[in-house]
């Protein structure tokens, strides 16, 4: 299990509203920043090779996913 992706998803399921169209569209916009890596989701998956770096880039992919959903 990728806990990364658990706790990132868990972050922005406590803040998009309780209904399944926020949770979906949530879902496809944090696997969108994950998989694409945007600055500086990128820069740090290629610099921080610890365990902190893996978690911290999916915390970012979070935020975006976030920025998108208040956009």
């Amino acid at each position: 299990m990728n806990w990364d992706e658990v706790v990132a998803m868990m972050l922005i399921l406590l803040v998009v509203p309780d209904e399944l169209e926020w949770w979906l569209f949530s879902f496809g916009a944090f696997r969108f920043f994950d998989v694409a890596k945007p600055p500086p989701i990128r820069y740090i998956d290629q610099t921080m090779k610890s365990g902190v770096g893996v978690m911290f880039d999916d915390i970012v992919a979070a935020f975006y996913t976030l920025c998108s959903w208040r956009s």
